[in-house]
């Protein structure tokens, strides 16, 4: 703040002072510090010499840090500025006075009447005894003006320095009459300049008279001058002491003759002494009073010519107010005119105001008259009129005084009133009886006997009292409603025989309900609901209607005073609408938890056995309904009625699981896994989604099949397959009926053939089948129709997966990705299994003809013993898989057995030591693999070129 005060000041000065750039300014209480330009000076103040408080600013430049020109309570910037550049700026070379008087028209030393008359000086008491001149008054500098530079006194060394050489040349003139003082020294070149008047110059009279030094002790000049004082009177009669000899005396009380005589001497010398001194006083008194006496004729004289200008003054006073009298006839009549005008305008605002009195004095009875007519809104409006003329123009009126508390006692009424209407006509509407109605039918979401303008009016006038318990009381009333129907509705259908909870009543019923009983109570409640619920909104956008009215009100700038204090700002519009939103909110989620409770009871142990997909699919579509017509009314969705329906739907889904689990367990463990046969119809009467990838001819429904082709694939089964087909076709119809739950189906089917997967492994892998279905062993046309089943399996995997993924578009993205993982990973698992199914088969084939290797002996006759069973274990293998496996997989089979059998070969001849030599060793082994050849062309499994002398001569390669 000081430094921006100095900016200014800086700025200031350049501007009004540039005549003063060049002199030097030095501050009177910082003794070194001197500045050549009055910028710089001012600079000096501002920092040094002022105070500033919150934007005001006090100078400090004086004794004692005041400054008696600046008013103590602070200026502004402006006028600091201009305080300093008058007081300070332009005074700088002044010699500070204590008593803060500057020059002034009144401080003239030549003008007597002017000191006598001046009223700043008090009482004048001794300008008789003071010399006339220069010093008879209080002096003061005059300032210097701010039109003219000021110099410093060395700016007329030169002028002097050159007068002064002149001068001396008149020196007998300037030195007769001048009195010699060596102690005084001048203090400027100033002081040093010849005075045009010398002393010299003076009268005879005025120096014979001048006063002289008195020669009186200073104890007689003494203000505390007493003889009372014992010190005072022993100095001033010091011959008592002497006199007196106290000590030689007889009688102290007694003063001896030469005591007296003595006494009475020096009392005359004392006396003489102070007659003298008397003398030196009376004639300075005379000469004081010589000096002086011209000046008091003058002011006499001055005193005769002011009391002729008084009078002369007096006899113009005199002329002034008779001419003012002759001008009153005329004038003061003409000024009445505007008196005249100000009085009919003040008796005009005076009948306005008796007027509005009047006006204010009927507003009662009209207010009465409009509650009668239920204008609920328009005695609102006269309530806040009225209110705003009281605040405004007849706030002084003492007889209204008790009006705006009658006025608040008559909003206070109204509100009551209001608030009965409001909860009479809301409650008889929602507590009329609701007749049964399905919701499968056409509900009539409107149906409603309340006057939508009355009430309507009546939110309004709550709306502008700012009551809003009335939509508690809604609240209330809605979900009074939402229980009534309910009861209604349950005591229509069931009988109560025994006091009991509305909920216990209705568990008991889901215990033996049929799915067609259980269906028409779930239409009939959910109808009831929707008809309660109807009734409610229409309710509540009887309330919304008028809250957007109330807010494009409160836009409108045409209302002013009270009006506009009762209209809500946006932020309680915003809140309000919010709450309304969440008292149909609350309804809502009271219809979707009461309504859930009841579907709750029906998914209990007991209960849900009766649950069919038909009455699941029934009820889901009721609970949809209901969702979105709530939805719709409130603009969220409840999840709590779905959430229960949902819940019913997995429990239904895993009590079906079990089923079809202890179904096909109990089929799997009795099966021999071996090629059986079904009717047509049911491979046709499974689903689409699985028998459409069934090539079946329907020329004959009641003939049996034992194959089914897929893709131009021969596919053989086995009765647990058939089994299994049918319960995941039943799972597929379920997620159509279901499409909701289509997730937890799937996720049902992919672990049904899992289940399906890992049991045919533990009973034909592992041999369970031997000690469950009693076979006497797992043989390679047992592998060969678990093989052929599980790949018919493994064809309908991709289809129901894409199937019930495409039932459901809404899921998530993470239940889409945890569907499609499990069934990814049953039929991995599928494919692992038929892969070790095929090493099985191989295995067994490989032990069984590395059995007949073993007991090879390379001699005649051939072909050899072992060569010949070699040839009837292919030929036997071949019969028991070649009307079970298509031809590619028997290849397959073959082209691994092969493989293997020719390195089992190489490999005994390697560990012989025979090489292909053309030994009689030799020959016998080449009769002997031709014989293996011609055993193979003959069941015709594979191609020529494996067949061939170089694919047998790998039996003579040392290197494998």
């Amino acid at each position: 703040m000081a430094q921006s005060l100095v900016t200014v000041l800086s700025s200031t000065s350049s501007s009004s002072i540039t005549d003063k750039q060049d002199a030097e300014f030095s501050c009177k209480f910082c003794a070194t510090r001197k500045f050549k330009s009055s910028a710089l000076f001012m600079n000096h103040l501002a920092t040094s010499h002022a105070a500033v408080e919150g934007g005001s600013y006090t100078c400090r430049y004086g004794e004692n840090s005041i400054c008696s020109a600046c008013p103590g309570v602070g200026i502004s910037r402006v006028d600091y500025t201009e305080h300093v550049t008058r007081h300070h700026i332009n005074r700088d070379k002044l010699v500070f006075n204590t008593n803060n008087d500057f020059w002034s028209v009144l401080s003239s030393s030549v003008n007597l009447p002017a000191v006598l008359n001046n009223p700043g000086k008090g009482k004048q008491k001794d300008f008789f005894t003071r010399s006339w001149g220069v010093d008879f008054v209080d002096t003061s500098i005059l300032p210097s003006s701010p039109h003219v530079c000021e110099l410093p006194p060395n700016a007329f060394d030169r002028y002097l320095r050159k007068v002064r050489k002149h001068y001396v040349r008149h020196p007998k003139t300037g030195s007769i009459n001048q009195p010699s003082s060596p102690n005084v020294t001048p203090s400027s070149s100033r002081e040093t300049t010849p005075s045009p008047n010398p002393p010299s110059s003076r009268s005879p009279l005025e120096t014979k008279l001048a006063p002289q030094k008195l020669n009186i002790p200073n104890i007689f000049l003494d203000q505390n001058f007493d003889l009372s004082n014992p010190t005072t009177f022993n100095t001033v009669f010091s011959f008592f002491n002497d006199s007196l000899n106290q000590n030689s005396r007889a009688n102290p009380f007694q003063i001896e003759t030469n005591e007296a005589s003595q006494i009475e001497s020096s009392g005359r010398l004392v006396q003489e002494k102070l007659q003298h001194y008397i003398d030196q006083v009376e004639v300075n008194i005379a000469g004081q009073v010589a000096t002086k006496s011209h000046h008091f004729f003058q002011v006499m004289t001055y005193h005769d010519a002011l009391m002729s200008q008084l009078l002369s003054l007096i006899t113009v006073v005199r002329t002034v107010r008779q001419r003012l009298t002759d001008v009153e006839d005329g004038v003061v009549l003409a000024l009445k005119v505007p008196q005249l005008a100000l009085r009919k305008q003040n008796l005009e605002a005076v009948i306005q105001v008796l007027n509005t009195i009047e006006t204010l004095h009927k507003t009662q009875p009209t207010i009465q008259l409009l509650l009668t007519r239920q204008e609920f809104a328009g005695a609102l409006d006269l309530i806040a009129t009225s209110k705003d003329i009281l605040n405004n123009e007849t706030n002084n009126v003492a007889s209204l005084k008790h009006l705006p508390s009658q006025l608040d006692e008559l909003m206070d009424v109204i509100e009551k009133m209001l608030l009965s209407d409001f909860q009479s006509m809301v409650g008889s509407e929602l507590e009329r009886d609701i007749e049964k109605s399905r919701a499968t039918s056409n509900v009539k979401l409107t149906e409603s006997k309340i006057d939508e303008c009355v009430l309507g009016a009546i939110v309004s006038g709550l709306l502008r009292q700012q009551s809003f318990s009335f939509l508690e009381f809604l609240e209330q009333q809605g979900v009074l409603a939402i229980k009534e129907a309910i009861k209604d509705v349950v005591l229509s259908v069931l009988d109560l025989t025994e006091e009991t909870t509305l909920t216990s009543l209705v568990a008991d019923f889901a215990l033996f309900a049929t799915p067609e009983g259980w269906s028409d109570l779930m239409d009939l409640l959910v109808g009831s609901l929707l008809v309660a619920l109807g009734r409610i909104n229409v309710i509540h956008q009887i309330i919304q209607n008028e809250l957007g009215q109330m807010v494009s009100k409160a836009k409108n700038t045409n209302f002013s005073g009270s009006q506009v204090e009762s209209l809500p700002t946006q932020e309680q519009s915003d809140r309000l609408k919010s709450l309304a939103c969440e008292v149909l909110i609350n309804i809502c989620d009271q219809v979707h938890e009461r309504l859930g409770k009841l579907v709750t009871v029906r998914s209990r142990p007991a209960a849900i056995k009766l649950v069919t997909p038909t009455e699941l699919a029934s009820v889901g579509s009721l609970v949809t309904r209901l969702v979105g017509v709530t939805q719709t009314m409130c603009g969220k969705s409840s999840a709590g009625l779905h959430l229960s329906h949902q819940g019913q739907t997995i429990l239904y889904v895993q009590q079906a699981q079990e089923d079809a689990k202890g179904r096909i367990v109990k089929q799997m463990e009795t099966e021999k896994w071996r090629r059986t046969t079904c009717k047509i119809t049911e491979f046709s009467e499974l689903h689409k989604t699985i028998s459409d990838v069934f090539e079946i001819d329907l020329v004959n429904e009641d003939s049996d099949i034992s194959e089914v082709t897929i893709d131009g694939e021969s596919f053989i089964f086995v009765d647990s397959v058939i089994t299994l087909l049918t319960t995941v076709s039943g799972y597929c119809k379920l997620a159509d009926q279901l499409p909701q739950a289509s997730v937890e189906i799937g996720m049902k089917t992919a672990e049904l053939l899992k289940l399906f997967n890992s049991r045919t492994c533990q009973l034909v892998l592992g041999a369970g089948a031997v000690s469950m279905a009693g076979l006497k062993t797992i043989t390679i046309r047992n592998l060969g129709v678990t093989l052929r089943s599980l790949s018919l399996v493994a064809r309908i995997i991709p289809n129901v997966k894409h199937y019930l993924e495409s039932l459901c578009p809404t899921l998530t993205e993470k239940q889409a990705i945890t569907l499609s993982r499990n069934f990814d990973s049953t039929a991995k698992d599928y494919n692992e299994h038929l892969g070790e199914l095929e090493r099985k088969i191989v295995l067994i084939v490989d032990a069984a003809l590395n059995q007949q290797l073993a007991n090879w002996e390379r001699k005649p006759p051939v072909p050899s013993a072992s060569f010949k069973a070699i040839g009837k274990q292919l030929t036997k293998f071949h019969e028991a898989i070649q009307d079970i496996l298509p031809p590619s997989k028997i290849s397959s089979l073959f082209k691994t057995i092969h493989t293997q059998f020719l390195h089992r070969v190489r490999d005994r001849l390697r560990d012989g030591g025979l090489t292909a030599d053309n030994s009689p060793t030799h020959g016998l082994v080449v009769s002997e693999l031709v014989f293996y050849r011609e055993n193979l062309k003959y069941i015709s499994v594979l191609p020529e070129e494996q067949l061939s002398d170089t694919a047998l001569a790998v039996v003579w390669d040392r290197e494998g």
